[in-house]
């Protein structure tokens, strides 16, 4: 951050911190209204004004790491942005994006026994992903009632096994994890007749860590 914020050569610092992060793309917006980027094959606007940007304004608005809901972007792409204010020689937000379906992967490729999966939810306990993607975008309740917003922030506060009932499926073990510097939370779902010390160890060392070490 203060590399780029601070450089001469800012469209260099862009262009490397995208490729060592696998980005969709990784820009600058200032307080003046110019946009900085790395990769010149991206196809920018020539009156995108990064101020009026959702993730400008509410990286702005606060003093840490943000994470946008899953947007289009002026591409058509569906993408959810990271982005940090700075305030240094000069001042904007540095910003990153991810593609949606790249994140869903990443989701989804987490190898589970007994029927177990993945599910990946929003600030608004909406689904980012889950294994139907029906459900893209859908209430985390749709998949299970019981799964509110507030059942989901008690389950990651307490970051342990629990037992839910799952909707024809009878008990499962559920594990939920906060995404560190974000709203967002991860959840993985296992039948219950698996040893707790062997869901525990795998769900934690494996899911967990594989996921959030992804998104930051």
């Amino acid at each position: 951050e203060q590399i780029i914020a601070g450089s001469d050569d800012a469209d260099r610092e862009l262009l490397l911190t995208k490729r060592a992060g696998k980005f969709l793309s990784v820009y600058a917006g200032f307080s003046d209204g110019a946009i900085a980027y790395g990769d010149k094959s991206e196809s920018w606007p020539s009156d995108y004004d990064p101020r009026t940007r959702p993730w400008y304004q509410d990286a702005m608005a606060q003093s840490g790491l943000i994470i946008t809901e899953p947007y289009q972007d002026f591409d058509g792409s569906i993408v959810v942005s990271f982005a940090k204010a700075f305030n240094l020689n000069k001042q904007g937000v540095l910003a990153a994006d991810l593609a949606v379906t790249d994140i869903i992967n990443e989701v989804l490729n987490i190898q589970l026994d007994n029927n177990g999966f993945a599910f990946l939810v929003d600030g608004n306990n909406n689904l980012v992903a889950y294994k139907d993607e029906k459900l893209s975008q859908k209430p985390l309740t749709t998949l299970n009632p019981e799964l509110t917003r507030d059942k989901m922030a008690n389950l990651a506060q307490h970051a342990k096994l629990e037992t839910i009932t799952w909707p024809k499926q009878g008990d499962q073990l559920i594990y939920v994890a906060q995404v560190p510097n974000t709203d967002w939370s991860l959840g993985v779902v296992q039948d219950k007749q698996m040893a707790f010390a062997s869901v525990s160890e795998q769900v934690t060392f494996t899911a967990i860590a594989s996921i959030v070490m992804y998104l930051i």
